[in-house]
């Protein structure tokens, strides 16, 4: 397996599958991989085009962040997080919310706070709120949440969907 990093990035690009080998070995690199996915992210933010390389590159790179425990990215997953108008469902698919879920419990570091407002938040997508739920809830039972912040997000969760559906119930109306 090669070492380098210009050869791992091109084998974690062009990848029909998922390259667990080369994911592992980018570990060690992941400062060097977190300044390229900062670019990615920024321009998928801004509504750019990516490369199907280049998406490949960002999906599986976040992964391999978070594996690393890269906690300096967290701000621009955070941003990416509420960034994107196809809310990460374009870049994770139907996977979303575990993926959501996987690379902010790796990149967190101790802003778990932000976590439970980002999941409160009307500005993330349903899938996006789902993984962070998740990850909250597996940070809670970790300790690293109040288990009772974590029931009163749920409640007010519930009670924004409730509102929801009497708003769209009125608007078919």
């Amino acid at each position: 397996m090669p070492e380098d990093l210009e050869t791992l990035l091109k084998d974690v690009a062009n990848a029909d599958r998922l390259p667990e080998a080369a994911l592992r070995a980018l570990v060690p690199h992941a400062g060097a991989l977190s300044v390229r996915l900062e670019a990615l992210a920024r321009r998928r933010m801004e509504g750019e085009w990516l490369y199907p390389e280049e998406e490949s590159l960002l999906f599986y790179g976040l992964f391999v962040l978070a594996a690393a425990r890269a906690h300096d990215f967290w701000p621009t997953w955070r941003e990416l997080l509420t960034g994107c108008a196809d809310g990460l469902d374009g870049l994770f698919g139907d996977g979303a919310a575990m993926s959501v879920r996987g690379i902010t419990l790796g990149l967190v570091a101790e802003d778990v706070a932000s976590v439970a407002d980002l999941a409160g938040g009307l500005e993330v997508s349903a899938s996006v709120r789902s993984g962070l739920v998740t990850a909250l809830a597996r940070l809670t039972s970790e300790g690293r949440y109040p288990r009772h912040r974590f029931l009163d997000l749920i409640d007010a969760l519930a009670a924004l969907e409730a509102t929801a559906r009497r708003r769209q119930g009125r608007s078919e109306a």
